[in-house]
């Protein structure tokens, strides 16, 4: 992105505060969904089974975010997906959302980049604890930027 900007493609989507939501949107389409009388075991082996790229529709895209000044949790601002250009300039679009179960080990590089998570385990990016205020910033926090394995509180 230009001017060294991040955009995060946060763990739930715009309507749903789930990130099961998000990652299973792709599985859908694949029969992937719940079968009458089937454990929750087969259908996570079916689920991982599901090779290949899938593109999500548009219902199903996370919330998209960047933050005016990267060293500030509040500073949060939501870019929608059709808002690339008006946000970040000419040029400057999404094309689409894809996911794919690779056998890469994972890599969390969010706390490299936003140094400060780490502190927003119990609060929201505007500090508050417990409350939810009419904010983006008082309604994010820690999870929904990753979700370290383990977590731990």
């Amino acid at each position: 992105m230009p001017n060294g900007v991040y955009v995060f493609a946060l763990l739930r989507g715009k309507e749903t505060h789930s990130a099961q939501t998000i990652a299973g949107a792709p599985f859908a389409a694949t029969g992937a969904r719940g079968i009458a009388g089937e454990s929750y075991d087969d259908r996570l082996r079916r689920v991982m089974g599901a090779a290949g790229v899938h593109e999500l529709p548009l219902s199903s895209y996370p919330q998209f975010v960047y933050f005016k000044t990267i060293s500030d949790p509040a500073s949060v601002q939501e870019v929608l997906p059709d808002d690339f250009a008006n946000v970040f300039g000419d040029g400057i679009s999404l094309k689409g959302v894809t996911t794919e179960i690779v056998d890469d080990p994972v890599e969390f590089k969010i706390p490299q980049v936003l140094p400060w998570i780490e502190n927003y385990k119990h609060v929201s990016l505007d500090g508050e604890q417990y409350t939810r205020p009419a904010t983006l910033a008082g309604s994010l926090n820690y999870l929904d930027f990753y979700r370290p394995v383990p977590y731990s509180a």
